[in-house]
This record gives structure tokens, sequence and C-alpha cells, in this order.
């Protein structure tokens, strides 16, 4: 057999590495394999997001639209001002309150502080689920406290008025004090919930006291609040009472009327 003087060459797999480097690569060396192709990723934006969270607030499931706003942090996305409150709205209305209220703390945690219009409109849920102190909570302290909105005399008399419906009268004495401590001065709608829950009470005697305490701070009682001062005398038995205070009011030259009757 005759010896062939061509010199033996490598497998086909190995010639590029011995083009590109002549006697530097082994004769054997396999070539590394070709990087995979991977899916190119695509990240949805803060429009996306606002495209979906309008439609599931639209289909009424504002619980779904805060979980998809949720995850804008984790995206580096910061939520809208204006989408926050929507979803806000939303969920006070269709979503069970104490939702709308842990929506806050998302809120504040992303840089949206909540307004006055946020806080009242989770104020109408909570009082809607008669969750009054949860909602004087919301007034007294989260309000304040956390968003800088002092709250007003409309936001107290709705949680004193829903502290009265629900025979509180403990907690309608501390939410009164609070109002005078802020230094807001109670108008008569304030005084005739708060001379109501007295007479509610059974106190007649802190009733008709509070009477005075009207005239000395410059709010004279009405013919409503002697209204319900004489209900609530009449309430209680005590007529003479009743017909004692009614005197007062037409010494003042109160006139009844059907309601105050």
């Amino acid at each position: 057999m005759q010896h062939d003087p061509r010199p033996q060459l490598p497998p086909r797999r190995a010639l590029l590495p011995h083009l590109l480097f002549p006697g530097d690569v082994p004769p054997h060396r396999p070539l590394r394999p070709p990087p995979r192709r991977t899916a190119p990723h695509a990240a949805p934006d803060a429009a996306t997001f606002r495209i979906f969270t309008s439609a599931l607030c639209r289909a009424q499931r504002p619980t779904a639209a805060d979980d998809l706003l949720r995850c804008m942090p984790g995206l580096l996305l910061d939520p809208d001002p204006r989408h926050c409150r929507a979803v806000l709205a939303s969920l006070c209305r269709f979503a069970p309150a104490p939702d709308a209220l842990a929506f806050l703390d998302d809120m504040r945690r992303w840089g949206v502080p909540p307004s006055r219009s946020d806080h009242g409109a989770v104020l109408d849920a909570l009082l809607r689920e008669g969750m009054v102190a949860e909602a004087y909570e919301l007034v007294a302290k989260q309000m304040d406290s956390y968003d800088g909105v002092a709250p007003g005399l409309p936001e107290f008399e709705r949680v004193l008025r829903a502290f009265r419906e629900s025979g509180s009268f403990d907690a309608v004495e501390e939410v009164f004090e609070e109002m005078l401590l802020r230094g807001l001065v109670p108008g008569a709608r304030v005084y005739d919930v708060y001379v109501g829950a007295l007479c509610d009470k059974g106190d007649l005697a802190g009733a008709r006291r509070m009477l005075g305490c009207m005239d000395r701070a410059g709010c004279p009682p009405d013919v409503a609040t002697f209204g319900v001062v004489v209900a609530g005398c009449v309430a209680a038995g005590d007529v003479d009472a009743a017909r004692e205070v009614a005197r007062e009011a037409v010494r003042r030259g109160l006139r009844w009327d059907a309601p105050a009757l």
C-alpha cells in the first residue's frame, strides 16, 4: 500500500479555528456553540396600565385595577395621580370600604398625597358600611397627621351624626371635644346633633344647659334646637320641662313651625 504524502486535514468542524489562528488551536478542539436567540422583551408602559385599569374600573372591578397599579413600581413606573384618584373613586363605589381605606396608604407610598375630596370619598364609603370608628380615625388622625389636610366642620359633623345614630354617646362627647380642641366653632347643625345625643342619652339637664352654652358661644339656638330639646323631654315623660323649654323659645320670639313641632 502506497503512502499518501498529502497532510491530513482536521475534521471539518475544526477548520475555522485553524484558518483564523493557524498553529494556535489544537486540531480537534470543538467550536463554541452559537448563542441561543431569545424572544425580545417588551415591558408595558404607563399608558398601557392606564388603558387596562380604566377598563377594569368601567367593568366595576376596581380591586383588579388596584392590583394592576401595584405592579407599576416594580417596573419602575410611577402611577399617575389622576389615574390613582379614578381607581380610588371606583373602589369607594364598588369595593368594600377597607379596600378604599388601604388604597390611601398605597397612594402615599407612590408619592400621591390624598386630597380632601379623596378623604371625603373614603369617608362616605366607611359611613355607608357603618364603620364609624374607622371613619373617625380617618378624620381625626390620617387627614391631618398623614396628609396635611385639616378636617373641617363638615367631616366632624358627619362622624358626630353617625355616632349619635349608632347610640355611641361617649364617642359623641369625644368627637365634640376634639372639635373644640382644634379651635373649630360649631354651627347650629352641629349643636343640634350634640344636643340631640344628650337627649337620647337621657341627659335632659345637660341638653338644657347646652342651650345657654350656645348663647355664650355666639350661636343662639334656633327653633329647631329648641324642638330637639322639647322632643327629648316629651320622650322622657317630662311634660313640665317640655312646656318650660317651649315657653323659653316663645320668649325669644321664635315661631314654631310644622317641622319644629
